[in-house]
């Protein structure tokens, strides 16, 4: 009885590990570039989300690039960052060569526009 209770731990122990197996060389195969769009992309979704939470409280947006009234992320400095402030909403883009082509692409999130809109390249 202690047994097959031990055994059904150990399966299940088992399939963990074969799951983080997997998912750790999923990730290992991903090259530098495809890690500096997600590490962008990811971080633009943050963004948008405390805009959305910032606006919910005070009635305003913030601007991001300014460091007194955004933040302070280092994630933020490798990219070229264009904020755009309107009464009713924001738009933020971020330029940047992630696949090191030497041809920027262009990220945008917008205000009442749900997730990260690639607009070119990369």
């Amino acid at each position: 009885m202690v047994w097959r209770r031990w055994q059904a731990e150990l399966e299940v122990l088992g399939l963990a590990v074969a799951l983080w197996v997997v998912a750790a060389s999923a990730v290992l195969r991903l090259s530098p570039a495809e890690r500096r769009q997600i590490e962008l992309e990811a971080g633009l979704e943050q963004l948008q989300a405390l805009e959305q939470q910032y606006f919910a409280a005070t009635h305003r947006y913030f601007d991001p690039t300014r460091r007194d009234e955004g933040l302070a992320w280092s994630w933020m400095d490798g990219f070229d960052w264009e904020y755009q402030a309107a009464p009713g909403g924001f738009r933020l883009l971020v330029r940047a060569d992630v696949d090191g082509d030497g041809e920027p692409g262009v990220w945008s999130i917008e205000a009442g526009t749900p997730g990260v809109r690639q607009l070119a390249g990369d």
